[in-house]
Parts: C-alpha cells; sequence; structure tokens
C-alpha cells in the first residue's frame, strides 16, 4: 500500500514548496505584511521596488511549484527551480548571517523544505525505477 504512494510523495511536497513561496508574495498585495513577514521597516523607494520585484518573482515561482505538481513533464524543472530558489537563501544567510529571527526562521524552514524536496524526489526515482517495473 505505501508503494502505491510514493509516486505521490514528491507533488505533494511541490504543493508545499509552492505554498511557502507564496507566503513573501503576499507583501504585493499588503505591502505593510514585509514587516511582520521580515521585522524590517523599509522607507528608501529603490529597496521598496526590490522587495516588490522579489515577491512578484515568489508568487511567480509559487504558483509554477504548485502548477507543475499536476504535471509531471513539469517535476524535474520544478525540482530545479525550487532547489535554487531555497538553495541561495540558504547558502546566502550562511555566508551573510544577521541577527534577525525572522531571516532565522525562513532559513530553517528552507532547509527542512529542502531536505523534503530531496527526499521526495529520490523516493520519485525510486517509485519510477523500480515499483513501476512490478
Amino acid at each position: 500500500m505505501f508503494v502505491n504512494f510514493l509516486p505521490k510523495i514528491f507533488p505533494i511536497v511541490l504543493v508545499l514548496v509552492g505554498l511557502v513561496h507564496l507566503i513573501p508574495a503576499r507583501i504585493l498585495f499588503q505591502p505593510d505584511f514585509m514587516e511582520k513577514l521580515y521585522q524590517i521597516h523599509i522607507t528608501d523607494p529603490a529597496t521598496k521596488i526590490i522587495i516588490l520585484h522579489r515577491a512578484s518573482f515568489f508568487l511567480f515561482l509559487g504558483i509554477f511549484m504548485i502548477v507543475s505538481a499536476f504535471f509531471p513533464m513539469l517535476y524535474d524543472s520544478s525540482f530545479y527551480v525550487a532547489l535554487l530558489s531555497m538553495g541561495s537563501f540558504v547558502l546566502i544567510y550562511l555566508f551573510i548571517p544577521c541577527n534577525n529571527s525572522a531571516f532565522s526562521k525562513v532559513f530553517k524552514i528552507d532547509v527542512i523544505l529542502l531536505i523534503l524536496l530531496g527526499l521526495s524526489y529520490i523516493l520519485k526515482f525510486y517509485a519510477e525505477r523500480f515499483v513501476g517495473n512490478s
């Protein structure tokens, strides 16, 4: 029974990762959410533009990952996009540490999701190679 569930694990994780990517996108519709989410207050218009651009990018990424969960032909590309998105934040956070509890929380969430994403991707391959041939 569990073997039949294996192919569903990766799409479920993709939806979860997509939903997490949609959280910062809320800044586009509610700019004051940035302060609550990241514990930072920005008054500089140039910095606001960068943050809003980042939020729009996360909106795109989140939607892409959720949609790709329903189209197996997009699994590989969505895996690599998610890996780059979260992995880059984790690496940047490690090389430029800051004393911000909100960023620390994002770091921990991204590490957990990277582990889940990687394990589920491996299980996907296992299911495709070994379970599908039974």
